[in-house]
């Protein structure tokens, strides 16, 4: 996230927020913010924590509601106010403008959809999705091949690979692909299912439903969109993971 984010997000909060009344609102999105349990909580520690934090579970969704809290407030000042506080509101209005276009412009999406015959565009983007990842990346995915691990390619974290436990469900020679993809400094460990249908990758908190297998992405039309009601459908991707077996 671009460090101006930060500062301009705590100009935000502290003109119409207090801490406390912050606490709670990250409460009901369940957003835990470390630096507020510190005996004498700062914005720029708040602040700085959150934005490491934006593309976990409902953190955007929460700086999302906080952003549209402020500009709420800002209008009511704005017609309310002394003409002296107001030339103040009305100068953070153009603060909460670039705020929202500076995280606008940062989203990890939450949906990816690429035309058939687009398979250059569809892996790009993937990578740039799964790039993202700063937690554990857990990948779903009924057929793998070289084409899966080159949209992993530019992941930084450990990668679970679920994937299939019929014949066709591993390319040809997959192992030695592995053995280099691993050799190029991956944390990468694959296991096989059995009845694994659907496709989904998880990290940060969140989990996509992806349409089609990653190996073949842009050969026919790709989808992919995030689940907000996740929580059964992770459970019941990471019960499948332990009890799978592992490759090779």
């Amino acid at each position: 996230m671009n460090p101006s984010f930060i500062l301009k997000f705590v100009t935000v909060c502290e003109a119409y927020f207090t801490l406390e009344e912050f606490a709670e609102i990250a409460e009901v999105f369940g957003v835990q913010i470390d630096a507020l349990t510190k005996s004498e909580p700062r914005w720029l520690s708040v602040c700085r924590e959150i934005t490491a934090k934006l593309e976990h579970g409902s953190t955007r969704a929460f700086v999302d509601n906080i952003l549209e809290f402020a500009e709420l407030r800002n209008n009511d000042e704005v017609a309310h106010q002394t003409w002296e506080r107001r030339d103040f509101h009305m100068g953070m209005f153009s603060v909460l403008t670039e705020t929202r276009e500076l995280l606008s412009g940062s989203a990890t999406p939450s949906e990816v959809t690429v035309s058939a015959g687009y398979g250059f565009t569809a892996k790009s983007k993937v990578r740039e999705l799964v790039a993202a990842a700063t937690t554990d990346l857990l990948v779903v995915d009924p057929y793998i091949g070289l084409g899966t691990l080159d949209c992993l390619r530019d992941v930084t974290v450990s990668i679970r690979l679920l994937t299939g436990n019929h014949p066709q469900a591993i390319e040809a020679d997959f192992e030695r692909t592995i053995t280099s993809f691993i050799g190029e400094g991956h944390n990468l460990m694959v296991r096989r299912a059995k009845a694994l249908h659907d496709r989904h990758l998880t990290f940060n908190d969140r989990c996509w439903l992806v349409g089609g297998s990653l190996k073949d992405a842009g050969k026919k039309p790709f989808h992919c969109i995030e689940i907000i009601d996740k929580a059964t459908v992770v459970a019941d991707l990471e019960s499948r993971w332990l009890d799978a077996t592992p490759f090779p």
